[in-house]
């Protein structure tokens, strides 16, 4: 297994098709799907084998089903890893292993997700922090809207939804435009 294999498997759902891996477990085949992650590196076997695991407090298993993806620097196997860690009561861990550098918070998409995962840990506020450089992007305004929901928070997002909207003023970015902020916001 290698970081290119993952990414083909990735970009052409090579190997066990998403759709048949949720089959197989509707169907109690999480051992065929063991399998398969171990014996032929599938990453969608892998996961999912991974996410039922740890759903029956099988954390070490979980996890060891995870190492060889994770030890070939494969991203989605690393916030996989800490969404499994942070249900096993270690959010710090999990976090500080996935917590998006002075580049990495560049990228929109790893800010998402590590919110998705400091708000699971109990950390709001690290996921509104996160978030907050990239609310000219419409998806990512909603996004914060989506992880903080129900956590106590909707003042300070209404704060930082109505300074996006300030921000656009009129007219459109190209990025945002202040209708999307109203639909937000409401």
């Amino acid at each position: 297994m290698n970081i290119d294999d993952l990414s083909w498997q990735a970009r052409h759902h090579g190997g066990v098709s998403p759709r048949m891996v949720r089959t197989l477990l509707d169907l109690g085949q999480l051992e065929l799907l063991i399998q398969a992650a171990q014996e032929r590196g599938d990453w969608n076997c892998a996961q999912a084998a991974a996410r039922e695991l740890c759903a029956a407090a099988e954390f070490e298993r979980a996890l060891a089903l995870l190492v060889p993806f994770t030890d070939v620097g494969w991203r989605a196997a690393e916030w996989t890893t800490a969404e499994i860690m942070i249900r096993r009561g270690e959010g710090d861990e999990a976090l500080a292993m996935v917590r998006p550098d002075a580049a990495a918070r560049g990228d929109g998409h790893a800010c998402a997700r590590y919110a998705e995962l400091a708000v699971m840990a109990g950390r709001c506020d690290e996921a509104i922090a996160v978030l907050t450089p990239h609310l000219g992007e419409s998806w990512l305004l909603w996004h914060l809207t989506k992880v903080t929901e129900g956590h106590g928070r909707d003042d300070e997002v209404l704060d930082l939804l109505a300074r996006a909207a300030e921000r656009t003023g009129s007219e459109s970015t190209g990025r945002l435009d202040g209708w999307q902020v109203l639909l937000a916001t409401a």
